[in-house]
């Protein structure tokens, strides 16, 4: 099917929302869906109902938002090491640690998470500069 010069431009692919794209930093990757996925959606609007005005605010709603994070926008990893050098395996536990210790991680996969551009249906090396 063509696709029109609108549809190139700003079309998104709903699986590469959900599934999520592999992102390059650093010597390592990421695999980052969308902040619009439907699981973190929900995952988030149930932090909100279980910490009404206080999101980010106390130590177990932040806990709670990482965890959604770990979930259901940070789904992997590869090249990433402990503190001694050795390679971490992707776990959510390991990626919510991450999220928790790392305040710029956190920044990085969020701002990810909503940069629509990383999730169009093409053009997705350009984009990336690879």
């Amino acid at each position: 099917m063509k696709r029109s010069a609108f549809q190139k431009a700003f079309g998104v692919d709903k699986k590469r929302l959900e599934e999520g794209r592999w992102i390059p930093f650093e010597g390592m990757k990421f695999l980052i869906a969308s902040s619009r996925k439907k699981a973190f959606l929900d995952a988030f609007a149930d932090v909100q109902r279980r910490f009404p005005g206080v999101l980010l605010k106390t130590p177990d709603a932040d806990k709670a938002y990482y965890k959604a994070v770990a979930e259901h926008i940070l789904l992997g990893w590869e090249g990433v090491d402990d503190d001694a050098g050795n390679p971490l395996p992707y776990s959510v536990k390991a990626a919510a640690h991450l999220i928790e210790t790392e305040p710029l991680f956190l920044e990085f996969v969020v701002g990810c998470a909503n940069k629509e551009a990383f999730f169009l249906a093409e053009n997705e090396e350009e984009e990336l500069g690879n």
